[in-house]
């Protein structure tokens, strides 16, 4: 059963949307645009999932599941849940370069959407209990599966 997106921030507007995607310097993918176009933000009920991992990942044994917090949103004014503020600020070269930090859980760890890569268009958990150290590049080490797609996510993950 699709997931019922409460307490969203009025709808992003295409030029909200384009000052968004201008001060991040990238495009979001079609399946974003219309969920930020029809809620912008909000949380998801059910919002229980859980998280796939390879084999030998540190966080598999501390993060099989997790919940939702809040989606991100264009102009929130809640800082930590600003879409643009936290990927430009918060968690600029803390998640791999090719993601975006759409969501976050109830513990302050990130679901990502990813933009280019290997996992193309899949959700993904950003576990910052096990976040790279200051001198490296963040990679996919505390980073698990979710869904395939948001719509995935919204459609059948969530419960």
């Amino acid at each position: 059963m699709p997931a019922l997106i409460q307490e969203s921030l009025p709808t992003a507007s295409d030029d909200a949307v384009a000052a968004a995607q201008s001060a991040l310097g990238l495009l979001f993918p079609p399946g974003y645009l219309d969920f930020l176009r029809a809620h912008n933000g909000g949380r998801p009920e059910p919002d229980g999932f859980e998280v796939q991992w390879q084999p030998g990942q540190p966080p598999a044994t501390d993060w099989k599941t997790s919940s939702f917090g809040w989606f991100h949103a264009i102009g929130n004014p809640v800082r930590s849940g600003d879409l643009v503020r936290v990927n430009s600020i918060t968690f600029r070269q803390r998640i791999p370069k090719d993601t975006l930090a759409i969501a976050s859980d109830a513990g302050g760890n990130q679901l990502l959407l990813a933009l280019a890569g290997p996992h193309s268009g899949q959700v993904l958990f950003w576990c910052k209990d096990h976040e790279a150290g200051d001198s490296a590049s963040p990679g996919y080490d505390n980073v698990g599966v979710v869904a395939s797609s948001l719509r995935d996510l919204l459609d059948h993950r969530l419960r």
